[in-house]
């Protein structure tokens, strides 16, 4: 992805005030509401099972993600990681196989069938556990994911 120099002079300008740079360029600001339930919405740490390290944002009050779009965000975007209060610490269970039955790769993340940006009860939908290549490779493929746009 291309980044031009106004994006990063922006980028950095804003972590260094009291906004967040979210990828795609969507900001998160501080005391931002929950478009749901109008409550507070808090950035917190969340680790996967292969141990990558990102940030979640959180209603205080339903937990529901603000944007479905963009669950996730890079630490690249964020500059206070290990303040966060912790949302989800997934790295303990990392024995489970990808469901990709020729796989061998360890270091599975959960997988959800229902995009996050078309179904609002996406985890009451079924999923699986796959290697961080077929996972990759599922969202490429269908679009979706960090590849949706």
């Amino acid at each position: 992805m291309f980044v031009s120099a106004n994006i990063v002079i922006k980028s950095f300008y804003l972590l260094l005030s009291r906004q967040h740079v979210i990828e795609g360029g969507i900001l998160f600001e501080d005391n931002m509401q929950c478009p749901y339930c109008s409550n507070e919405v808090i950035a917190y740490k969340y680790i996967f099972r292969n141990h990558k390290r990102v940030v979640t944002l959180r209603c205080s009050s339903c937990k529901k993600c603000p944007d479905n779009k963009q669950t996730f965000i890079s630490l690249r975007f964020y500059n206070n990681w290990q303040s966060l209060p912790l949302w989800k610490n997934n790295s303990d269970g990392y024995d489970t196989p990808c469901a990709v039955e020729s796989c061998k790769n360890e270091g599975t993340e959960y997988h959800h069938f229902a995009p996050r940006h078309l179904f609002q009860n996406y985890h009451e939908w079924p999923g699986c556990y796959l290697c961080v290549e077929h996972h990759t490779e599922w969202h490429k493929s269908t679009k979706t994911g960090i590849y949706y746009s």
